[in-house]
């Protein structure tokens, strides 16, 4: 019996194997149970370096799948998962970033760090 190994028969076997791995991983669904709320809330974001700063501490926020924001319309669309967040704990992120959001008026301290052009005129 011949002990070596043929690298040509092994190494496609194996990429196979890996490749057929990761795309059996990327097909599996969404977690059973995960529930996605989307909530919309009025803003005082003025730019896109608003838009900037605001969807980019909500997208790192836990329970925060989504937050896009349109600066035309100042609205904050934030798709969350309620088993993790609430849309109180949304709000109360926006206003301590320093923006309004909706009936929520911004942090007096963080509103006043914001750069000129950021801050409601």
């Amino acid at each position: 019996m011949n002990a070596k190994i043929n690298l040509r028969t092994w190494i496609p076997v194996l990429l196979f194997t890996v490749m057929g791995a990761l795309g059996a991983n990327a097909q599996k669904p969404a977690k059973q149970g995960a529930v996605t709320e989307t909530l919309v809330l009025n803003t005082s974001a003025q730019c896109d370096m608003c838009k900037a700063r605001i969807e980019g501490r909500l997208n790192d926020a836990k329970g925060v799948r989504m937050a896009t924001l349109d600066i035309r319309s100042k609205k904050l669309t934030v798709k969350y998962n309620p088993e993790k967040t609430t849309a109180d704990e949304i709000r109360k992120a926006v206003t301590e970033i320093g923006y309004d959001a909706d009936d929520s008026k911004a942090n007096a301290e963080a509103h006043k760090n914001l750069p000129a052009c950021c801050q409601k005129h």
